[in-house]
């Protein structure tokens, strides 16, 4: 009887440490530590109603124009991809890009949620010719898209 009880406890350690790990990886959705996946569903195209879909945002095929007479905004709507929450995802812009500001950023973006990263012309500084940007957060993967000012 006591092999019987012996068994019935290393049955009991199994399972419960089965269950442990299962729960794990199912938080984390094999994304490891916490990290999020981000994709770039669309971009705005200013002065035009709509938007463009972007079909690969590690490719940079969403491209916005600013207008820094008509003061544009353009926005690029993300995606959270992953099991986990996305933290702080904005766009690392160019330090003398000073004509263009983030009015808005995702602060915290759940997983299957989409959120707006808006971008806005503003001063009078020269044009800036088509450039790739990085999208990121605090614990995601980065994305692309291109940018252009124009007067």
């Amino acid at each position: 009887m006591k092999i019987f009880g012996l068994n019935k406890a290393i049955l009991l350690t199994f399972s419960l440490l089965s269950l442990l790990t299962s729960q794990a990886f199912s938080q984390n959705n094999f994304t490891g530590n916490g990290r999020a996946s981000l994709e770039i569903k669309a971009v705005s195209i200013p002065g035009k109603s709509g938007l463009v879909s972007c079909h690969n945002s590690l490719l940079a095929e969403c491209f916005i124009t600013l207008s820094i007479m008509a003061q544009s905004e353009g926005f690029i709507i993300i995606k959270n991809t992953s099991a986990n929450p996305a933290f702080n995802i904005r766009a690392l812009l160019p330090a003398d890009w000073t004509n263009v500001s983030q009015p808005s950023i995702c602060e915290v973006l759940n997983p299957g949620e989409e959120c707006s990263v808006v971008l806005k012309a503003t001063g009078d500084e020269p044009p800036r010719p088509r450039t790739t940007m990085e999208l990121k957060g605090t614990n995601t993967n980065s994305a692309f898209f291109d940018l252009e000012v124009v007067a």
